[in-house]
């Protein structure tokens, strides 16, 4: 499987790093954990882009 971004884990549970592809290229993004509700349908966790 091919790398496509590298993260490190910061302060709160929070991943900051940055992803690259063929069609985006994106530093600073965030991974934040998601603080609303306990579904086992909803994604645990929000990724942030600058801008």
């Amino acid at each position: 499987m091919a790398t496509i971004g590298s993260f490190k884990k910061a302060g709160n549970g929070e991943f900051i790093g940055e992803i690259f592809t063929l069609s985006v290229q994106a530093k600073g993004v965030r991974i934040v954990p998601e603080t609303r509700g306990a579904n086992k349908n909803v994604s645990s966790g929000s990724v942030v882009t600058p801008g």
